[in-house]
């Protein structure tokens, strides 16, 4: 359990809001999120129990169709069900430490860009020797976003101080255009699939 998950558990976090924020990151479509938007308010209701009639009395979705989803829920680790002789009550707690794991990845993922950009800036601003402008922000900004490596625009922006253009402009053309060469040279035929395609076209001259 991470420090996220805590925070849930305590309210600190509102468990909905986070679910509604991050679903998609959770492998959940629409419906399912609903579900268990659904069973987090009976949870602070105070009532554990799964039924899926109650539930088919909130949704457009039949008990059968339910059925399937929850099943589907338990088997992915999203909730836990707990059956004794009388009744079936139903656990939140895996759905919360999923939920816990994908917020504190995200914050590790912002944390790493924020040391990418800060040695972007650095960088850059010894290269040229002076300090750059909020449109020079907004560059290495966009290519912390695309995901470029370091490697990239380090090598970019000094080709930039080779030819003399002292901008990052030109830095951001000298990347896209080496991009779209490397898709280039991806598009292109295999050569062992071309030489499969040219022994077909010899038989074919035969």
């Amino acid at each position: 359990m991470n420090n996220y998950s805590k925070l849930i558990r305590s309210n600190v976090i509102s468990l909905n809001e986070a679910l509604i924020q991050n679903y998609k990151s959770l492998g959940l479509d629409e419906i399912n999120m609903t579900l268990l938007l659904l069973l987090n308010f009976q949870k602070i209701h105070q009532d554990d129990l799964l039924s899926t009639s109650n539930l088919a009395l909130k949704m457009t979705l039949d008990e059968n169709e339910i059925s399937k989803r929850i099943l589907d829920l338990l088997q992915k680790g999203y909730i836990e069900l707990n059956i004794d002789e009388t009744k079936e009550t139903f656990s939140l707690d895996p759905l919360i430490d999923k939920i816990g794991d994908v917020l504190a990845k995200t914050e590790e993922k912002e944390t790493i860009d924020v040391n990418i950009v800060s040695e972007i800036i650095a960088y850059c601003e010894q290269v040229y020797q002076r300090t750059l402008s909020v449109e020079d922000l907004n560059i290495i900004n966009m290519w912390a976003e695309k995901g470029y490596s370091i490697e990239e625009i380090k090598s970019a922006v000094l080709d930039s101080l080779k030819a003399k253009k002292m901008n990052l402009r030109y830095a951001d053309a000298i990347i896209v255009n080496r991009k779209n060469n490397a898709s280039r040279e991806k598009a292109e035929i295999d050569p062992e699939l071309q030489a499969v395609l040219s022994r077909i076209n010899v038989k074919r001259n035969f």
